[in-house]
């Protein structure tokens, strides 16, 4: 055989209790520096924070400690979940009072499918080849040689194969079963993808002609309506950002400090009014959402929803800017969450 597969999956399972045992670890350090923080720091603030918003209750109280909690410990101080003005400061607000059951459903990377299905019908997406539970249960021998293989539970699980003969299997085993066992997002206080069913996926190579992974086209919404583009380009090098507003203009701002500002000059796409058009179809009636989207010779593809971006901890300069175009209803409120997980949609077809 091509792929020894009984001995790829002994190499995955023997690797998997170690995994685990790291991911653990892991885990332990960070709720212990949030238990810490409870009982000395949160608590104080907890109580100053629910007398002056009625909004808070004692459902609220897990969450809001670990959101604080990882907020103080980037930044040196609380997040205003009273008043948010700042970027930051508003994607913790959307934390709490923003948990709609759909959440969960768009932040799964297979289940969002069949929600942008219902939204546009003009929007394509990347073949899925296979998904399992395991990597174990990939067939690798019937995939084609080039490829994209994802976790649909998390952010930044995602490899490239542009020659599957040149791939170490028992390596990258390792760090997609590392990702299925972390439960993303939690200590950060992203709850969506605490419920999300966990699973690894292989989809289509778009583009697979270039040896660059194409453009982000990252539209952040606010109640449906496109307020500026985030492109990234160059992704896997010297990553790059430029942003636009709605007419294609560029605005000298950066978002995210991880990516440099280019001076390259970006001819406006043919097709822009579609994609903004796409975009804005996909994030109605949503408060915020940041829609990401491929432009595949003038061919739209749906790449992902994300409600948190870089879960509201961007170290930028510009966060107050960017925070002015959040112009959304704070007086509405919703608690799936802090309900109880009884209201969660278990699948796409409980949305209907």
């Amino acid at each position: 055989m091509l792929f020894p597969e009984r001995v790829c999956t002994l190499k995955t399972n023997i690797n998997v209790s170690l995994i685990k045992c790291r991911t653990s670890v892991k885990r332990i350090v960070g709720s212990a520096i949030i238990f810490a923080l409870k009982f000395t720091i949160i608590y104080p603030k907890w109580w100053i924070d629910k007398k002056g918003n009625s909004a808070l209750t004692r459902g609220h109280f897990e969450l809001y400690n670990i959101i604080q909690s990882r907020f103080l410990l980037n930044f040196g101080r609380f997040a205003d979940v009273k008043s948010p003005e700042l970027y930051n400061d508003k994607i913790q607000w959307l934390k709490l009072f923003d948990q709609k059951p759909d959440r969960i459903i768009c932040c799964d990377k297979l289940l969002v499918r069949s929600y942008v299905e219902k939204k546009c019908t003009n929007v394509n997406f990347a073949k899925v080849y296979q998904t399992a539970k395991s990597f174990a249960e990939l067939d690798i021998n019937s995939l084609p040689q080039k490829f994209v293989l994802k976790t649909n539970h998390d952010s930044g699980t995602v490899f490239i194969i542009r020659d599957k003969m040149k791939v170490d299997w028992a390596k990258l085993g390792k760090e997609v079963e590392n990702s299925l066992a972390f439960n993303y997002g939690w200590l950060r206080g992203e709850w969506p993808y605490k419920f999300i069913d966990r699973k690894v996926f292989v989809e289509e190579l778009l583009d697979p002609m270039s040896e660059k992974a194409p453009p982000d086209f990252k539209f952040h919404c606010v109640n449906g309506r496109v307020m500026w583009l985030q492109y990234l380009f160059d992704r896997g090098e010297n990553q790059k950002e430029k942003n636009f507003d709605r007419k294609f203009k560029e605005i000298p701002l950066n978002l995210d400090t991880d990516f440099s500002c280019s001076e390259v000059k970006l001819n406006k796409p043919k097709n822009w009014n579609e994609l903004v058009l796409i975009a804005e179809k996909i994030s109605k009636d949503i408060k915020y959402v940041r829609v990401d989207l491929y432009n595949i010779e003038s061919q739209v593809f749906f790449g992902e929803m994300t409600f948190y971006p870089k879960s509201g901890l961007y170290k930028g300069g510009d966060n107050d800017v960017f925070g002015g175009y959040l112009n959304f209803d704070k007086n509405k409120i919703e608690n799936c969450f802090i309900r109880g997980h009884e209201c969660f949609p278990k699948n796409e077809s409980d949305l209907v």
